[in-house]
């Protein structure tokens, strides 16, 4: 398995608030080898959260500490209400992570494609 999908980074919208950048290289300087995906959120109960993100490749041993390490980062980082929720995977969950977004993915450009009616 590659360290980095290209496919997954294209995707990530990481880019939309400084802040979020700030926070994704921060955790993947401070755990070298994970990958953090930052994607929109749909809160049901809470509208200040707006982002989902999703550390792929964390060391079972380093789950909890990645988790902690992202919600105090995060308090610094965004000060009051953390506009996230954070997601750990390890290796295994990575994979079935990653089928997913390639999944939805191929679905939304075949409904793209039968929209233009190019199928």
């Amino acid at each position: 398995m590659s360290t980095r999908s290209p496919k997954v980074r294209a995707r990530d919208h990481r880019r939309k608030d400084r802040r979020l950048t700030i926070l994704a290289n921060t955790i993947e300087a401070r755990f070298p080898g994970v990958q953090v995906v930052v994607d929109p959120y749909e809160s049901w109960g809470n509208s200040a959260v707006r982002w989902r993100v999703s550390v792929l490749r964390c060391r079972r041993r380093d789950l909890e500490e990645v988790s902690r390490f992202a919600s105090q980062l995060g308090v610094n980082v965004f000060e009051r209400h953390l506009p996230f929720v954070t997601n750990t995977f390890e290796d295994r969950d990575t994979a079935l992570y990653l089928d997913r977004r390639r999944r939805e993915a191929r679905a939304a450009r075949m409904a793209s494609r039968l929209r233009r009616g190019t199928a």
